[in-house]
């Protein structure tokens, strides 16, 4: 029983079999560094920081609302809604070092430029540069991040789910707690995948074969 909703995630079978790779900060400044300069390039752009920054689901990034991303002085604090049954999230998002790969400012410029208020946080931009009053879907968000990746010839193939496993790994790598990365990403206590992606990013810490002499 425990396997069927696994079987059942879109985000599951978009991606295949095995874990997505997990996005890493280099990788979203080379993603930065080829966006393209249009109103689609400013809302991918906060997309897939955002994604990153929250440690969000497809379907939960789809789900974002502009009343539910408040600017405050540190940065962001943003409601993450409930999706297929998880509980609703409030999260904090605080301001990058880079102006590239910042989510705030990727954030503040997209919405400023849309003119997002309420609503839903992304939508769609047709080709002549008309903004939808819809969300994106979850695959339309799985899409951006993918092509994106492509375009700008990252190495590995990114979907949605690496922004979520890239933020979980990063953090830990910069020794943030688990218990607060637990709280951003939404895992349970006893979440296999959360403990596994902490294993990932754990693994060259005081790893057993260095300085044994050797």
């Amino acid at each position: 029983k425990a396997l069927k909703p696994m079987k059942a995630d879109p985000e599951r079978l978009a991606r295949g079999r095995g874990k997505a790779a997990a996005a890493t900060p280099e990788q979203l400044r080379q993603m930065a560094a080829a966006v393209p300069d249009s109103l689609t390039g400013l809302r991918d752009h906060a997309l897939w920081l955002l994604a990153f920054a929250v440690a969000g689901r497809s379907a939960e990034v789809s789900a974002l609302r502009g009343d539910g991303i408040v600017h405050v002085s540190q940065g962001l604090e943003v409601r993450v809604p409930s999706v297929k049954g998880r509980p609703a999230r409030d999260v904090v998002v605080g301001y990058g070092k880079s102006p590239d790969t910042c989510p705030v400012r990727a954030w503040l410029t997209w919405c400023s430029a849309a003119g997002i208020v309420t609503g839903p946080a992304f939508v769609p931009i047709d080709r002549w540069g008309n903004i939808g009053d819809h969300a994106l879907s979850p695959a339309a968000c799985r899409e951006i991040i993918a092509r994106n990746a492509e375009r700008a010839g990252v190495a590995v193939r990114l979907t949605g789910h690496s922004m979520r496993a890239g933020f979980i790994t990063t953090s830990r790598v910069a020794g943030k707690r688990e218990e607060k990365i637990r709280a951003q990403s939404g895992h349970a206590d006893n979440s296999p995948v959360f403990w596994g992606y902490i294993r990932d990013a754990d693994k060259w810490t005081d790893a057993a074969s260095e300085d044994i002499g050797l």
